[in-house]
């Protein structure tokens, strides 16, 4: 015999797929299917313009993230006359930054504008006061030594520096005295004598072996007979407590004697005198320096 029949079932399967991203946020980019910061290591993005700001002195570089701006210019390699190559920025600056100051591309320095002022220093980079050309406002001279003829041999001054000491030729008196100044940093004869240079035995240089003369101590009778030397390392060292050298003639007893010093914040700069076969009258000359 025949027949129909119906009937139910279920199953079950398996299968694979792939999640697709479509947005990122908006400090990401999509890449390869994910989403990377637009922005690499330490910067920062900045919506608004769209791009990536690091903190200063750094700057932004596509490959590499935040580098230092030196980097970026590490190529400068030479200036421009009256510039030089920083060590620290790696730009060119002004050769002269005093803004007293400008280039003279012929001497390959710095000069500054008022030379009737100032004088430019290397080591310093800058235009300072000179008191040997500011004489009316930043010289002081002190009185003479009492006694004595000869004549007025003027103002005698370092033409740099200050007064370190003195070179004198003496027997009885003195005959004949030279000052001694530093010079960048080296005690120089001036080699400008007052009074007899061929008379009477050389006493060689008495100097300070530190700081300058502010003070010296006059011997004299008719001409001077010897000179003391008071030297200071600072301004707050001033005094006439000890004498750091003395220099002259071996005559004794003078008839008199007198300190003429620098008053604080001068410093001796050279001598003022007369003189003749000897040295007859001293005086000091003082200068602030600036």
């Amino acid at each position: 015999g025949t027949g129909t029949g119906t009937g139910t079932g279920t199953g079950t399967g398996t299968g694979t797929g792939t999640n697709k991203i479509v947005n990122c946020l908006q400090n990401q980019a999509l890449q390869n299917g994910s989403c990377v910061d637009k922005c690499k290591g330490t910067a920062i993005y900045y919506q608004p313009t769209g791009s990536c700001l690091c903190q200063s002195p750094q700057i932004y570089d596509s490959a590499q993230g935040c580098i230092s701006s030196v980097s970026s210019i590490s190529s400068i390699t030479s200036c421009l006359d009256g510039q030089t190559l920083s060590t620290t920025s790696h730009t060119c600056v002004s050769s002269c930054p005093d803004t007293k100051s400008y280039w003279v591309s012929s001497l390959k320095s710095c000069v500054c504008s008022d030379t009737s002022r100032y004088t430019y220093d290397s080591p310093t980079n800058s235009c300072l006061l000179d008191p040997l050309k500011n004489a009316a406002t930043s010289t002081h001279k002190t009185g003479y030594s009492l006694n004595g003829g000869g004549n007025d041999f003027g103002t005698d001054t370092c033409s740099t520096g200050y007064l370190m000491g003195f070179k004198v030729k003496a027997e009885r008196s003195m005959d004949a005295i030279s000052i001694i100044c530093n010079q960048n940093g080296s005690t120089v004869p001036k080699g400008v004598w007052h009074g007899t240079e061929e008379n009477g035995t050389d006493q060689g240089n008495t100097v300070c072996a530190t700081g300058w003369v502010h003070a010296i101590g006059v011997h004299y009778g008719n001409i001077v007979n010897t000179v003391d030397i008071y030297c200071a390392s600072s301004t707050a060292s001033y005094n006439f407590n000890n004498i750091s050298a003395t220099t002259g003639g071996d005559a004794p007893d003078p008839d008199a004697s007198t300190i003429l010093s620098c008053p604080s914040p001068y410093r001796a700069v050279g001598i003022i005198g007369y003189s003749a076969t000897s040295v007859d009258k001293l005086g000091l000359v003082c200068g602030i320096w600036n």
